[in-house]
């Protein structure tokens, strides 16, 4: 067979001969390097680190996010592993995407447009009670999450429910704690990183998760919906 250029060849071979490929330019490998194992030494390092960034925010002497990156900095400090492993960790995509529904929670809370959403839902569901709402309001929560991250799409609804809980004056921490839950039920689509992780790798198909996530859905969101009521009050 004579070779084109953009031909993929999937190729199996000791490490020196992967070298000698790698060094011709008109050859571009493609391989992913498997990530060193951390040792038993850094793994302990690393427990006891988070279990005192943890203690210290749990005493209120540092906020969380400090306190955990002040851990990070400690154990790149000491040694245990690089800087550009820690850069390594951070997923930016998600970071990024995280920051900009931040802003655009913000800015709903800002123009009114969380009021006017929660006035159109007060206005043709709150008539049908209060189990309405928060039914309505987990669906749409369930809808936003599965193209857009579960933190993302908690922060979108958030000032929604908050809007309706002044309006309908109950506990504004027990709306947001049912769109919080609802948040991270991102089981209908292939959208969420840990569902990607298996979507390419299974060769599965976007109904197989329809099939599968959906009713897993149903029923987690109906445990959310009976139990949150019960342990904080609306």
């Amino acid at each position: 067979m004579r070779l084109k250029a953009g031909d993929i060849l999937y190729l199996i071979g000791n490490a020196e001969a992967m070298e000698r490929i790698d060094a011709d330019a008109d050859m571009l490998m493609r391989h992913e390097t498997e990530p060193v194992a951390p040792g038993r030494q850094e793994g302990w390092c690393t427990l006891c680190a988070l279990t005192l960034a943890l203690g210290v925010s749990a005493a209120n002497l540092l906020p969380l996010g400090i306190s955990l990156m002040t851990a990070v900095s400690g154990l790149v400090l000491v040694g245990r592993f690089t800087l550009r492993d820690a850069f390594g960790m951070v997923s930016w995509p998600v970071l990024i995407l995280i920051g900009g529904m931040s802003s655009f929670g913000l800015a709903m809370l800002e123009t009114g447009a969380a009021d006017w959403l929660a006035g159109g839902i007060l206005r043709y569901v709150a008539p049908f009670g209060i189990t309405a709402v928060l039914i309505t309001l987990s669906i749409v929560t369930v809808i936003l999450t599965q193209p857009l991250s579960n933190a993302a799409a908690a922060l979108t609804v958030l000032p929604v429910a908050i809007a309706l809980a002044n309006s309908l004056r109950v506990d504004p921490r027990s709306m947001a704690i049912i769109m919080a839950l609802p948040a991270s039920l991102s089981f209908i689509a292939p959208l969420e990183p840990a569902l990607l992780l298996v979507y390419g790798k299974a060769n599965y198909r976007l109904w197989d998760f329809v099939r599968s996530g959906a009713p897993l859905t149903a029923v987690s969101l109906g445990i959310v919906l009976f139990l949150v009521p019960r342990i904080w009050p609306l």
